[in-house]
């Protein structure tokens, strides 16, 4: 019988150490929230695409602009965690919906326009419009932070060839724990 009793007691200890044990995955969103570096380059992305917007740039690769895409890709060539940890479809989603919410500020600025004999805005406003929906803005923050909070955003192997393995993201997981940067297993 107390046999019986002690096991029971270790089996719930362990359950309970293992549960508390954070995964690997946790520890990389809670440095990602606290990360103002990986939310400066969220900014940068999201300046790249309200700017390709404005400026109706042509859409080329994937509904992206080049603008987009050369700074994207510029990030992940890097060894960025933010670009490499993340699905990059939904960082897209994400920039894109927030600029969809915050249209208004842009029609504004044209409402503005067609009310008067002015010429249009110069494209130096709306870069500015821009520059403040991005930049250190409370509500974008809030949008980041939901964002590396939320674990179906994270990488993950698929049966796709260019997809990583479950062994290399969990390297680029532990390369940014320690290291910040990622490192390709082949280096």
């Amino acid at each position: 019988m107390k046999k019986i009793f002690l096991l029971n007691i270790l089996i719930v200890f362990g359950i309970s150490f293992l549960q508390a044990q954070q995964s690997k995955l946790d520890s990389v969103i809670t440095k990602f929230q606290n990360d103002s570096r990986s939310f400066e380059e969220f900014i940068l992305l999201g300046k790249m695409e309200c700017y390709s917007k404005i400026l109706d740039l042509e859409i080329k690769t994937n509904g992206w602009t080049d603008l987009y895409t050369d700074m994207y890709v510029r990030l992940y060539n890097s060894l960025t965690p933010f670009a490499r940890l993340f699905k990059e479809q939904l960082i897209k989603k994400n920039i894109e919906e927030y600029f969809s919410l915050n249209i208004k500020h842009f029609e504004k600025l044209n409402s503005r326009e067609a009310g008067t004999n002015k010429e249009k805005s110069h494209y130096y406003e709306k870069i500015k419009i821009c520059d403040c929906l991005f930049d250190k803005n409370e509500d974008y923050k809030k949008l980041y932070i939901q964002f590396v909070s939320n674990k179906e955003n994270y990488i993950a192997p698929t049966n796709d060839i260019d997809s990583f393995t479950w062994e290399e993201i969990e390297s680029f997981k532990k390369n940014y724990l320690e290291n910040y940067f990622i490192k390709i297993l082949d280096e």
